[in-house]
Protein backbone atom coordinates (compact mmCIF):
# COMPACT_ATOMS: atom_id res chain seq x y z
CA UNK A 1 0.00 0.00 0.00
CA UNK A 2 1.40 3.38 -0.99
CA UNK A 3 0.54 6.41 1.09
CA UNK A 4 1.09 9.91 -0.23
CA UNK A 5 1.84 12.39 2.46
CA UNK A 6 2.50 16.07 2.17
CA UNK A 7 3.82 17.63 5.35
CA UNK A 8 1.21 19.94 6.78
CA UNK A 9 1.74 22.51 9.48
CA UNK A 10 0.36 21.77 12.89
CA UNK A 11 -0.53 24.85 14.87
CA UNK A 12 -0.59 24.55 18.61
CA UNK A 13 -0.33 26.61 21.74
CA UNK A 14 -0.14 25.77 25.40
CA UNK A 15 -2.58 28.05 27.10
CA UNK A 16 -3.02 28.63 30.81
CA UNK A 17 -6.78 28.26 31.02
CA UNK A 18 -7.23 28.79 34.71
CA UNK A 19 -10.10 30.92 35.98
CA UNK A 20 -7.78 33.92 36.41
CA UNK A 21 -6.13 33.53 33.00
CA UNK A 22 -9.34 33.12 31.00
CA UNK A 23 -11.12 35.95 32.76
CA UNK A 24 -8.09 38.13 32.02
CA UNK A 25 -8.34 37.47 28.28
CA UNK A 26 -10.66 39.03 25.75
CA UNK A 27 -13.00 36.01 25.51
CA UNK A 28 -13.31 34.52 22.04
CA UNK A 29 -10.96 37.18 20.68
CA UNK A 30 -8.10 35.19 22.20
CA UNK A 31 -9.29 32.00 20.51
CA UNK A 32 -9.84 33.91 17.25
CA UNK A 33 -6.27 35.23 17.47
CA UNK A 34 -4.95 31.69 18.02
CA UNK A 35 -6.96 30.36 15.07
CA UNK A 36 -5.91 33.29 12.91
CA UNK A 37 -2.20 32.60 13.53
CA UNK A 38 -1.70 30.00 10.83
CA UNK A 39 2.08 29.74 11.08
CA UNK A 40 2.17 29.04 14.83
CA UNK A 41 4.12 25.84 15.44
CA UNK A 42 5.06 25.42 11.78
CA UNK A 43 8.58 24.74 10.56
CA UNK A 44 10.26 27.70 8.77
CA UNK A 45 9.54 26.10 5.37
CA UNK A 46 5.89 25.54 6.29
CA UNK A 47 5.57 29.08 7.61
CA UNK A 48 7.10 30.46 4.38
CA UNK A 49 4.50 28.57 2.32
CA UNK A 50 1.74 29.88 4.56
CA UNK A 51 3.09 33.42 4.33
CA UNK A 52 2.99 33.04 0.54
CA UNK A 53 -0.77 32.46 1.00
CA UNK A 54 -0.68 28.77 0.14
CA UNK A 55 -4.05 27.59 1.42
CA UNK A 56 -4.17 24.88 4.03
CA UNK A 57 -6.24 21.97 2.80
CA UNK A 58 -8.13 19.41 4.79
CA UNK A 59 -10.28 19.39 7.84
CA UNK A 60 -9.06 21.34 10.84
CA UNK A 61 -9.33 20.18 14.43
CA UNK A 62 -9.35 22.18 17.61
CA UNK A 63 -8.05 19.83 20.31
CA UNK A 64 -8.50 20.62 23.99
CA UNK A 65 -6.65 18.57 26.62
CA UNK A 66 -8.09 19.17 30.08
CA UNK A 67 -5.78 18.81 33.08
CA UNK A 68 -6.71 16.65 36.05
CA UNK A 69 -9.54 18.45 37.88
CA UNK A 70 -9.72 18.99 41.62
CA UNK A 71 -13.13 17.24 41.69
CA UNK A 72 -13.53 14.74 38.81
CA UNK A 73 -17.22 14.01 39.49
CA UNK A 74 -18.10 17.72 39.46
CA UNK A 75 -16.03 18.17 36.28
CA UNK A 76 -17.87 15.32 34.54
CA UNK A 77 -21.29 16.54 35.57
CA UNK A 78 -20.61 20.11 34.45
CA UNK A 79 -18.85 19.06 31.24
CA UNK A 80 -21.69 16.73 30.22
CA UNK A 81 -24.63 18.91 31.27
CA UNK A 82 -23.37 22.43 30.54
CA UNK A 83 -20.11 22.76 28.60
CA UNK A 84 -20.54 20.11 25.87
CA UNK A 85 -24.01 21.43 24.95
CA UNK A 86 -22.45 24.91 24.55
CA UNK A 87 -19.61 23.58 22.40
CA UNK A 88 -21.85 21.76 19.93
CA UNK A 89 -23.71 24.98 19.09
CA UNK A 90 -20.60 26.53 17.49
CA UNK A 91 -21.42 27.28 13.83
CA UNK A 92 -19.57 25.30 11.19
CA UNK A 93 -18.77 22.42 13.52
CA UNK A 94 -18.62 19.13 11.59
CA UNK A 95 -18.14 16.89 14.60
CA UNK A 96 -17.28 16.96 18.27
CA UNK A 97 -15.87 14.12 20.31
CA UNK A 98 -14.78 13.80 23.92
CA UNK A 99 -12.66 11.09 25.50
CA UNK A 100 -11.40 10.23 28.96
CA UNK A 101 -7.59 9.99 28.99
CA UNK A 102 -6.33 6.67 30.36
CA UNK A 103 -3.32 6.44 32.67
CA UNK A 104 -0.08 4.99 31.29
CA UNK A 105 0.70 1.29 31.89
CA UNK A 106 3.19 2.13 34.64
CA UNK A 107 0.28 3.28 36.87
CA UNK A 108 1.53 6.86 36.99
CA UNK A 109 -1.16 9.54 36.75
CA UNK A 110 -2.46 10.41 33.29
CA UNK A 111 -1.03 13.72 32.06
CA UNK A 112 -4.54 14.87 31.13
CA UNK A 113 -8.02 14.01 32.34
CA UNK A 114 -10.13 14.46 29.22
CA UNK A 115 -9.61 15.33 25.55
CA UNK A 116 -12.08 17.05 23.26
CA UNK A 117 -11.79 17.34 19.47
CA UNK A 118 -13.87 19.85 17.51
CA UNK A 119 -13.62 19.33 13.74
CA UNK A 120 -14.22 21.97 11.06
CA UNK A 121 -14.21 21.70 7.25
CA UNK A 122 -11.23 24.04 6.80
CA UNK A 123 -9.28 26.92 8.30
CA UNK A 124 -11.80 29.52 7.09
CA UNK A 125 -14.65 27.65 8.82
CA UNK A 126 -12.69 27.47 12.06
CA UNK A 127 -11.77 31.15 11.85
CA UNK A 128 -15.42 32.10 11.33
CA UNK A 129 -16.47 29.86 14.21
CA UNK A 130 -13.84 31.34 16.53
CA UNK A 131 -15.36 34.80 16.17
CA UNK A 132 -18.93 33.65 16.87
CA UNK A 133 -20.97 34.38 19.99
CA UNK A 134 -21.25 30.63 20.55
CA UNK A 135 -17.46 30.22 20.69
CA UNK A 136 -17.24 33.21 23.03
CA UNK A 137 -19.78 31.58 25.38
CA UNK A 138 -17.95 28.25 25.23
CA UNK A 139 -14.58 29.84 25.98
CA UNK A 140 -15.99 31.95 28.81
CA UNK A 141 -17.42 28.76 30.34
CA UNK A 142 -14.07 26.92 30.64
CA UNK A 143 -13.01 28.42 33.99
CA UNK A 144 -16.33 27.28 35.48
CA UNK A 145 -15.17 23.64 35.53
CA UNK A 146 -11.58 23.21 34.24
CA UNK A 147 -9.84 23.46 37.60
CA UNK A 148 -6.86 21.50 36.21
CA UNK A 149 -6.32 23.93 33.33
CA UNK A 150 -6.40 23.10 29.63
CA UNK A 151 -4.08 22.88 26.64
CA UNK A 152 -5.48 23.99 23.28
CA UNK A 153 -4.02 22.88 19.93
CA UNK A 154 -5.01 23.14 16.28
CA UNK A 155 -4.19 20.52 13.68
CA UNK A 156 -4.81 20.03 9.97
CA UNK A 157 -5.78 16.45 9.10
CA UNK A 158 -3.32 15.40 6.41
CA UNK A 159 -3.51 11.59 6.50
CA UNK A 160 -6.48 9.25 6.57
CA UNK A 161 -5.50 5.61 6.30
CA UNK A 162 -7.69 3.46 4.03
CA UNK A 163 -9.66 0.95 6.03
CA UNK A 164 -9.15 2.86 9.27
CA UNK A 165 -12.11 3.85 11.43
CA UNK A 166 -11.66 7.43 10.18
CA UNK A 167 -12.08 6.25 6.60
CA UNK A 168 -14.99 3.93 7.40
CA UNK A 169 -16.91 5.40 10.34
CA UNK A 170 -18.47 2.92 12.71
CA UNK A 171 -21.01 3.53 15.42
CA UNK A 172 -19.31 3.74 18.77
CA UNK A 173 -21.24 2.82 21.92
CA UNK A 174 -22.00 5.73 24.21
CA UNK A 175 -19.88 5.62 27.38
CA UNK A 176 -21.80 4.49 30.46
CA UNK A 177 -21.20 7.74 32.32
CA UNK A 178 -22.98 9.76 29.58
Amino acid sequence: MTMKSTPRPVAHARLDITRRAVLGRAGAAGLAALVGTRSMGATPAQAARQDAHEPLEGTVQLIVLYGNPAEPEAFERYYRDTHAPLAITIPGLLSATAAVVLPPPDASPAPYYRAAVLTFADVASMQAAASSAEAEAMLADIPNFATGGATVMMAVVDLVYPGSPAATPARMPRPKHW
